[in-house]
């Protein structure tokens, strides 16, 4: 059976026409999250994601709000990336403040938490959650999102 390392929820138009009214949340699977945190980088697997991540967003046509720079934010020297940024006014999606403490600051304290309270029963572990940030239109949605998820698949591919 296959196991889903994430999930999309809410990328649909919102109801009202608003700056910043297209939000959505990437949930990526916390173990995954932590193989990825604990797993170096290496120059050749970063170029070619942003590359990739490059011409998914040409094809948005975001260019006409500014310029294409890297659209990926990695964690230190990790595969575990803090976020996802496109053209447009800090337009973004990154890890929210929970899972940035857990994954960043506090990320040895936090291997210790886990291993322990995996010995309690009924014990589940919260996905690593990615929030929306000033996502005004449609395109930095989509772009955000197919960005996003093309870093989750290929990180899935390449540690399988």
């Amino acid at each position: 059976m296959r196991r889903f390392v994430y999930e999309i929820d809410g990328l649909f138009p919102p109801e009202k026409e608003m700056l910043g009214g297209w939000g959505f949340v990437a949930n990526l699977d916390c173990d995954f999250a932590l193989r990825l945190r604990e797993q170096k980088r290496t120059e050749h697997l970063e170029q070619t994601l942003q590359q990739d991540s490059k011409a998914i967003i040409t094809k948005f046509r975001l260019d006409e709000f500014g310029i294409i720079k890297n659209p990926l934010m990695f964690v230190e020297d990790s595969q575990l990336i803090l976020g996802v940024v496109v053209p447009g006014n800090s337009c973004d999606i990154s890890l929210d403040e929970s899972s940035k403490r857990n994954l960043i600051s506090g990320f040895e304290e936090h291997k210790v938490f886990l291993a322990e309270s995996a010995k309690q029963a009924n014990f589940q572990r919260v996905p690593v959650r990615y929030v929306p940030h000033n996502v005004d239109i449609d395109k930095q949605a989509y772009a955000l999102a197919s960005v996003w998820i093309n870093w989750a698949n290929n990180m899935k591919m390449i540690t399988d």
